[in-house]
């Protein structure tokens, strides 16, 4: 077995436990970082040089750090 992701890993879900349910998914191999954001319906994609190791938000911008990548995004 080697380091890279395997089908079915780097995912997010979130699960209803009182109700046994799965609410949603992401799909596979979409996420790999130290943290993650919720913050409603995705609306736009931006594709990124490298995947996002940390992300934080702050005065409407979306800060995103990658191994050798800063962006940062403008949000409404």
């Amino acid at each position: 077995m080697n380091g890279y992701a395997q089908p079915d890993t780097c995912f997010m879900f979130a699960y209803d436990l009182e109700n046994e349910k799965l609410l949603w998914r992401s799909a596979d191999q979409t996420y790999n970082s130290m943290n993650f954001l919720v913050k409603g319906e995705v609306i736009d994609r931006l594709p990124l040089k490298k995947m996002p190791d940390l992300m934080t938000e702050k005065d409407d911008r979306l800060y995103v750090h990658t191994y050798s990548y800063d962006y940062v995004i403008g949000i409404f």
